[in-house]
């Protein structure tokens, strides 16, 4: 179905000669290619420079400028493009992501479980009893079966013998 405001130049013909909607793609992917350069942005490294004031430096100072372009030199040998710096980056910032989601989710979810597993223990223990209520019932119920039948044939068998002893006509 083709709307108003399409016209023939967003529609390409594919190899097996079928219509299909070019500019859609085209949207997509440029916009995947935004997002990318969001998330993924290598800057080039600045070559490291000593500074120009080294010897006025105390001992100290100097020993961290030292230290700070002997890391900086390493750095820009082995990625001069950005792309070690970026890719450290983006990996602290997913671990970043990762530990704050673990910190928030892993005790409230390990408090449910705890919860699941003590409801899942006492559901098994009212089964249990259930269980053993239900084994324990039938000789009781026989036993008070047992005791109403001899009440009441105790019960007849006096009520007979007292119509014989004293008839009522």
């Amino acid at each position: 179905m083709q709307h108003e405001n399409d016209s023939d130049d967003e529609w390409g013909v594919d190899a097996a000669g079928s219509r299909s909607f070019t500019l859609d793609t085209e949207r997509a992917i440029a916009k995947l290619e935004r997002e990318r350069y969001a998330v993924w942005n290598p800057t080039p490294v600045g070559k490291p420079a000593i500074d120009r004031d080294l010897p006025e430096l105390s001992w100290p100072e100097r020993t961290v400028e030292v230290l700070v372009y002997s890391v900086l030199s390493f750095e820009y040998w082995l990625s001069p493009g950005g792309l070690l710096r970026e890719w450290i980056r983006l990996n602290v910032a997913v671990g970043v992501v990762l530990m704050v989601c673990a910190v928030i989710l892993v005790p409230s979810l390990t408090a449910v479980l705890k919860g699941a597993v003590e409801w899942t223990l006492l559901s098994a223990e009212v089964a249990q009893n259930m269980t053993n209520m239900m084994t324990a019932m039938p000789p009781i119920i026989l036993a008070l079966g047992s005791m109403i039948l001899l009440f009441k044939v105790i019960k007849r068998y006096w009520l007979n013998r007292r119509y014989e002893v004293y008839p009522s006509h």
